[in-house]
C-alpha cells in the first residue's frame, strides 16, 4: 500500500515542479552580456562603471533593446541587487528592454524584480513600466537616499494570465535623460492554482504519515 502513495505524492512533486519550471526566461540579473557590444563605456572606470548599448543592439543575452538606449551598470556605478551587474533603463535617453519566453496558454505567472534610481542626475524620482500584453504595472522610485554601495533596492512583482504559447515581458523607461530607473534580479514563475497547491500539500502528508508508520 506504500507504494501508490508514494507514487501519487512524487507524481504531484513533479507535475508542480514541471508548472513552475514552464517559463524559460533567462540572463534576469543582467550577468550575461558582451563588454565589446557597448556602443560606449563609462568614464572613469570603463565597462566596470557602466556601457551603453543602444536600440537593435544585441549584446545584453536573452532581452531586446528598444526605445534610445540603456546602460549596463557595474560596480564602480552602484552595487547590484543580484551579481554584480544591473541596468539602467535610460542610456542618453530612454530606452526599453523586452523578452520573449515559453508560456502556457491559461496559467497565470507571477514577474518578480528589484527596481532602483541613477542618482547621478538631478531628479530623484525615476519611472517606467513593466508589462506583459495588457497587464502593465506603473514604477516608481524616489532615489534621493541612494549611493554607490546602498542603492535601497525595492521589490515589485506583478501577475499576468498567459494568451498563447509565449509571452513578452517588457521594462520601459518613463525618463528621457541620461538617468532613469534601475533594474535586477528579474524572475518569472508560474503561481500554483489554489486546488493544485492543496494537492501538493495533500501529496506532501500522505508521504509524511507513510514514513512515520
Amino acid at each position: 500500500m506504500k507504494i501508490p502513495v508514494l507514487i501519487a505524492g512524487a507524481s504531484l512533486v513533479c507535475a508542480l515542479s514541471s508548472a513552475a519550471h514552464a517559463a524559460a526566461f533567462s540572463n534576469g540579473s543582467f550577468e550575461t552580456f558582451v563588454a565589446a557590444d557597448a556602443y560606449v563605456t563609462c568614464l572613469p572606470g570603463g565597462i566596470d562603471f557602466c556601457g551603453q548599448y543602444n536600440a537593435g543592439n544585441t549584446g545584453i543575452t536573452g532581452w531586446t533593446i528598444g526605445g534610445h538606449s540603456v546602460d549596463v551598470v557595474g560596480f564602480l556605478g552602484w552595487k547590484a541587487a543580484d551579481g554584480d551587474w544591473s541596468i539602467d533603463l535610460s542610456g542618453v535617453g530612454a530606452g526599453s528592454l523586452r523578452q520573449t519566453f515559453d508560456t502556457q496558454a491559461g496559467t497565470t505567472y507571477r514577474v518578480s524584480f528589484e527596481i532602483g534610481g541613477n542618482f547621478y542626475g538631478s531628479s530623484s524620482v525615476k519611472t517606467g513600466t513593466a508589462s506583459v500584453g495588457d497587464t502593465v504595472l506603473q514604477l516608481s522610485f524616489d532615489n534621493s537616499g541612494s549611493n554607490v554601495a546602498n542603492m535601497g533596492w525595492q521589490s515589485r512583482s506583478f501577475d499576468f494570465t498567459a494568451a498563447g504559447p509565449t509571452s513578452t515581458l517588457q521594462f520601459v523607461s518613463g525618463m528621457d535623460s541620461a538617468n532613469g530607473l534601475a533594474l535586477d534580479n528579474v524572475r518569472v514563475s508560474a503561481v500554483p492554482e489554489p486546488q493544485t497547491m492543496a494537492l501538493w500539500l495533500a501529496g506532501l502528508a500522505a508521504l509524511s504519515l507513510r514514513r512515520r508508520r
